[in-house]
C-alpha cells in the first residue's frame, strides 16, 4: 500500500469514529420501572406473524383474533375525534374472551392522523416475540415514514400496557417486525442519509446490533455489535443489501406500513 493509500484509511477510520454514535438505539430511563406482566421470551416461544386489524361488522359482535397462547378474544378498536380539533385522539381499545371481562381501554393518543388512516395503518404484532400479540397505533407519518405507540398485550387482564420497552419502540421510525428471525428493524430510506438498524429483544430492552447508513460525507458504513466492518464511498445507484432488508420482509408479508396503505 503507498503513502496515499495508508493516508485515506486512517482518515477513513478518524471518520467512522467520529460518525458512529448517529445510529445509537433509544435511550431507556434507569429509573425502576414498573414490573412486566410477561415473563422474558424465551428462545423457543413461536412468534406470530402481524396481522392487520379485523374489520368489525356494525350490529354484530367484534370479530375473534387469536392472541396466541391458547387467548382468542373479541377485539375491537374504535377512534373518538378530538373535540373542536383538540388533540389528542382518543384510541379505545378492548380484547375480551370467555371468563375475562375487559373494560375498555381508552389511550390518549397525540398524532395529526385522521380517524380512519390510525384505524388503516394501526396492526398487531408481537413486537416481543413471546407468542402474544401486541397492539401497535400509528402516531406520527410522513410520505414514506411511521411512528407507532406500542402496547403489550397481558394475558391474564387482557389490557394493553406500556413499558420501558414499548417507549423504546415508540421513538422508531418504520417499525419493521421480522418474526422468523426474531428481529425488530428500524429505518429511513432518506434520500440524504438512509439508514437501516437492527435489534433483537432482551427482556424490556433493546439491543442494538446491526447498522447500516449513509454519512453526511456520503460514506456508506456497516456497524455489527458496534464494530465498523464496512466503510466505502456509497453509490445510489449500487445500494448495499444491508439497507434494503426492509424491502425483503415487506415483500414477505411480515410487514404493515403506513404510508403503503
Amino acid at each position: 500500500m503507498d503513502a496515499l493509500g495508508r493516508w485515506l484509511v486512517r482518515f477513513g477510520c478518524v471518520l467512522a469514529t467520529m460518525s458512529c454514535g448517529m445510529g445509537a438505539a433509544p435511550e431507556v430511563a434507569e429509573s425502576p420501572d414498573a414490573p412486566s406482566p410477561y415473563d422474558p421470551p424465551s428462545a423457543t416461544s413461536a412468534a406470530l406473524p402481524p396481522m392487520q386489524l379485523p374489520t368489525s361488522v356494525p350490529n354484530a359482535p367484534p370479530p375473534a383474533v387469536t392472541m396466541g397462547l391458547g387467548v382468542t378474544c373479541r377485539f375491537s378498536l374504535d377512534v373518538v375525534p378530538p373535540i373542536d380539533g383538540e388533540l389528542p385522539l382518543t384510541v379505545i381499545a378492548r380484547c375480551e374472551s370467555e371468563g375475562v371481562v375487559a373494560a375498555p381501554q381508552r389511550i390518549a393518543l397525540v398524532s395529526e392522523a385522521s380517524v380512519e388512516m390510525v384505524q388503516a395503518a394501526s396492526f398487531l404484532a408481537d413486537v416481543d416475540f413471546d407468542g402474544v400479540l401486541d397492539l401497535v397505533i400509528l402516531r406520527e407519518f410522513g410520505a414514506k415514514w411511521g411512528r407507532y405507540d406500542v402496547r403489550r398485550f397481558d394475558v391474564a387482564t387482557h389490557a394493553f400496557v406500556e413499558n420501558a420497552l414499548t417507549r423504546a419502540l415508540g421513538e422508531l421510525p418504520n417499525l419493521t417486525v421480522d418474526a422468523p428471525g426474531r428481529r425488530l428493524l428500524a429505518y429511513d430510506i432518506g434520500p440524504a442519509a438512509p439508514f437501516e438498524q437492527l435489534y433483537r429483544v432482551d427482556g424490556d430492552r433493546l439491543v442494538l446490533e446491526d447498522v447500516c447508513r449513509v454519512d453526511d460525507h456520503g460514506f456508506f458504513m456497516h456497524h455489527k455489535a458496534g464494530k465498523l466492518v464496512e466503510r466505502r464511498m456509497h453509490r445510489p445507484m449500487a445500494p448495499a443489501p444491508c439497507l434494503e432488508r426492509h424491502v425483503t420482509i415487506e415483500e414477505k408479508g411480515q410487514q404493515t406500513i403506513a404510508w403503503q396503505l
